[in-house]
């Protein structure tokens, strides 16, 4: 297959076919983790692998995981044995399905230019990571707008916010998913449910209601208005991986 067409076809595909940022974020990775393969037919991919790489919960990605499979963009095979599913990739091009060299993929770069994006944009992501995107990352990034109708101001902000805090891309990624579960889409809901957030963690902690927040392990990144690691580290000693995680997916869930 050829990467850059790939990408640019999923993106037109998308015009006249509905699909969450999850599921959008999940076909990236396995497109990318397929490339590196060399375009494998089949191809084995753990979730810890994809947690990793789109910074959602297994529990996400396994619900996008069926929604591509609805939408007829991937197959699928779970195994037994605690063995990682196998992937298969339905290409948008058939014809193209052999192993792409990288001249062919910069050639394909140049003639399919990225979706069109402002230069505050560009200009916000570089500040957060001095680099500029890549082509999925900037279809990413213009899918929360298309798909989702977040105004492109509220893209900035989670991108000034995850500069000022120093963090990653997969960070913005796993803010902007958030988001769009919580249809938000301005950056006054956006500091709205912030303030909410606090208010409310403020009041359970008077009382005493509070749960005590314990770092994923996996590293995810999770937004800082999310809970208040400082507070509960201090209190928390994990005796259950398992119901540790459990319990912080439904804090993400109920935010």
């Amino acid at each position: 297959m050829n990467y850059i067409k790939e990408m640019n076809a999923f993106y037109d595909w998308l015009e006249t076919n509905e699909l969450s940022p999850s599921a959008i974020n999940v076909w990236y990775a396995l497109l990318h983790i397929n490339n590196k393969a060399g375009w494998a037919q089949s191809f084995a991919v753990a979730e810890s692998v994809l947690h990793v790489k789109t910074g959602l919960s297994d529990r996400t990605i396994r619900k996008a995981r069926a929604e591509l499979k609805d939408k007829n963009r991937i197959h699928c095979e779970s195994r037994s044995g605690g063995r990682a599913p196998l992937y298969t990739m339905i290409p948008f091009h058939p014809a193209d399905v052999r192993t792409t060299d990288r001249t062919t993929e910069k050639s394909a770069d140049v003639a399919k230019p990225s979706p069109p994006t402002s230069p505050g944009l560009l200009k916000a992501f570089v500040a957060s990571f001095h680099d500029q995107p890549s082509p999925a990352q900037i279809q990413l990034l213009a899918s929360y707008m298309e798909q989702n109708g977040m105004s492109e101001d509220l893209v900035i902000w989670a991108l000034n916010d995850t500069r000022q805090r120093g963090k990653p891309f997969e960070y913005v990624r796993s803010m902007l998913n958030r988001m769009a579960e919580k249809n938000i889409c301005t950056v006054e809901a956006a500091i709205t449910a912030r303030k909410e957030y606090k208010a409310r963690m403020q009041q359970q902690t008077k009382t005493g209601n509070i749960r005590p927040f314990h770092k994923n392990r996996s590293g995810s990144p999770v937004p800082d208005w999310v809970g208040d690691p400082q507070q509960s580290l201090q209190t928390f000693q994990p005796t259950d991986e398992q119901e540790n995680r459990h319990w912080l997916e439904g804090l993400l869930e109920g935010m």
